[in-house]
């Protein structure tokens, strides 16, 4: 990492963060994210001076993308100024033009794909600045009748927040092999195997990732527990990230393309499940502010867990383990969800974790929450839920 790691800072204002060891027993390494306070804007998208200076927007889900190092990809751009390839643009999130809730009624209105410039000065408040960036392919070539549709539009040289640029592409060029993953990934994956038999109890037991793609998890796992028996499961349309992400790994395993909330295995298969379910993600970071989750959207994801939890308890073997997990920070897909398990399949719950970074000290840079998380760096992760439970024998 150390090796690899300063080539990608060559065309970052920052120089190469520091690399720290950290969890040595399980294989970690980590790497500290810093706030540029010195990076400003060439010119605010609504003000109408100064129309040489370049701008470009993305959504929430693209803002949120490189805020966690990632460039900008030709596709994610919602609108720019006249953009010429070379020129350093300012790059601007609207944080109120979120993917997943944009359709619904009474949402907060948001910047138009194409839109022309400057932007109406009553979007100003919801434009959060990322930084700067290197424009590679202009917007002649974005919008127009053939618009591209792959490849990276604008290299982030500047961004506010710097996280380390680490792709996947990136980790399968180091020497050994490795799998980008938040920590809070590793907890999960830690508190399900401490809680399964071992030793003379344990003999190949079957075991089973419910919703596994894009596959972190599993494959953690797989390097963790390599002499069970290993099934991952998950819609059709996500398997193929699966197989690829999982396929480097030795140990067998088997792979279920289908609907997990009707598992085609017969009551009382498994002696340990892995239910990481779809949630709101709430206790992703970093992202811009001005999330949306409705709570209708919340009682949405909270129907969906409980019919995986449902299929989850009757596949699972009396005496087998659940370990159910979200990435998000709300009670009712997380506590409320462990309650229900426990009140109405009747199993114990074992012991559960959580982190929710956004209850600890921030201040407010750039529209951008700085979280301050005292204690090991190590434990400074996303936000998460994690509740282990046993079925009765």
């Amino acid at each position: 990492m150390s090796r690899k790691l300063p080539a990608s800072y060559e065309a970052r204002h920052l120089p190469v963060p520091e690399i720290e060891k950290a969890g040595a027993d399980l294989g970690l390494v980590c790497i500290k994210t810093r706030i540029d306070d010195d990076v400003q804007p060439l010119r605010h998208p609504c003000d109408k001076q100064n129309y040489e200076e370049q701008n470009i927007i993305v959504d929430s889900s693209g803002g949120a993308a490189l805020l966690r190092g990632a460039d900008l990809f030709a596709p994610g751009i919602v609108t720019c100024t006249e953009t010429f390839v070379g020129d350093i643009a300012s790059i601007w999130c609207d944080s109120s033009n979120d993917p997943q809730s944009r359709s619904g009624k009474g949402k907060s209105k948001f910047i138009l794909k194409g839109a022309r410039f400057p932007i109406d000065e009553s979007f100003r408040s919801q434009l959060v600045f990322l930084g700067l960036g290197k424009v590679l392919i202009p917007r002649s070539d974005i919008f127009c009748e053939n618009p591209v549709k792959t490849g990276v539009a604008v290299q982030m040289y500047r961004p506010v927040f710097d996280c380390p640029p680490i792709s996947n592409h990136f980790l399968e060029s180091c020497s050994s092999e490795a799998m980008l993953q938040n920590y809070a990934s590793v907890k999960i994956c830690e508190t399900f195997a401490r809680n399964l038999k071992h030793g003379a109890e344990s003999t190949n037991q079957e075991l089973l990732d419910m919703c596994a793609a894009p596959g972190g998890k599993t494959t953690y796992l797989l390097n963790r527990l390599p002499n069970e028996k290993w099934y991952a499961a998950d819609k059709p349309s996500r398997v193929e990230l699966l197989r690829k992400n999982t396929a480097k790994i030795e140990t067998p395993l088997e792979i279920i393309s289908g609907d997990s909330t009707k598992l085609d295995f017969e009551d009382g298969k498994f002696d340990g499940i892995l239910l990481d379910a779809p949630c709101s993600a709430t206790g992703s970071r970093p992202k811009p502010v001005n999330v949306h989750i409705s709570e209708r959207q919340i009682s949405s994801y909270q129907k969906l867990q409980r019919k995986l939890i449902a299929e989850a308890v009757r596949v699972l073997k009396p005496g087998g383990v659940l370990c159910y997990s979200t990435c998000s920070v709300r009670v009712e897909e997380n506590e409320e969800n462990a309650n229900h398990i426990v009140s109405k399949y009747g199993l114990q719950l074992v012991e559960q974790n959580s982190f929710n970074p956004f209850s600890a000290k921030k201040t407010l840079v750039k529209g951008i929450n700085r979280i301050e998380v005292e204690g090991d760096l190590i434990e400074d992760t996303i936000g998460y839920y994690c509740a282990l439970l046993r079925k009765a024998e």
